[in-house]
């Protein structure tokens, strides 16, 4: 999957150090059974995905390897796929909701919001602030309370349905 070369200048550049037999011990090392065994996987994957026009999923792919009696994991044919870039038609129309134009110049930020993490390991995702000035609050208190008494009535209606409207205090007694 990944070379000898990629690896080492990955790690040379860390500044970890590697022996020089250790480097050509790895780049004269014969391919694993896995790798060569991958290989002639790809190459009938590939195949049979481009006889059936490109259509084919995973699924199909991994059932018809199958019926070729070719025996793989269905997991197998996932991640080859994906080396590959293959994938199946998908069904139904894919639903954009925009579509950018990248020749126009983008809004500039109103609020002037700062989403810089303070520390590592820290990620801004939104920035929601709810505001509530002090003149508003006995309106927010109010729909509270009314929030909170139309629930406890439809509760008791639900619990003591009464064809008399007086009718559900008099079993009030009995409850207790």
């Amino acid at each position: 999957m990944f070379g000898v070369e990629p690896i080492c200048k990955v790690l040379t550049s860390d500044g970890l150090k590697i022996a020089t037999s250790t480097y050509y011990a790895a780049k004269n090392r014969t391919p694993s059974a896995r790798s060569l065994r991958d290989a002639r996987l790809k190459s009938q994957i590939s195949r049979v995905h481009a006889d059936n026009f490109g259509v084919y999923g995973v699924r199909k792919v991994w059932r018809q390897l199958h019926r070729e009696g070719v025996p793989v994991a269905r997991c197998t044919v996932a991640r080859l796929m994906r080396d590959l870039g293959l994938e199946g038609a998908r069904r139904g129309k894919r639903i954009r909701t925009t579509n950018r134009d990248d020749g126009h110049e983008r809004a500039s930020d109103l609020l002037r919001r700062d989403f810089t993490a303070s520390g590592p390991n820290e990620r801004w995702v939104a920035d929601r602030r709810l505001r509530i000035e002090p003149a508003e609050l006995w309106t927010v208190n109010f729909t509270l309370f009314m929030l909170v008494s139309i629930a406890a009535a439809m509760r008791i209606r639900c619990r003591f349905p009464a064809r008399v409207p007086g009718q559900g205090f008099s079993v009030a007694p009995w409850r207790r």
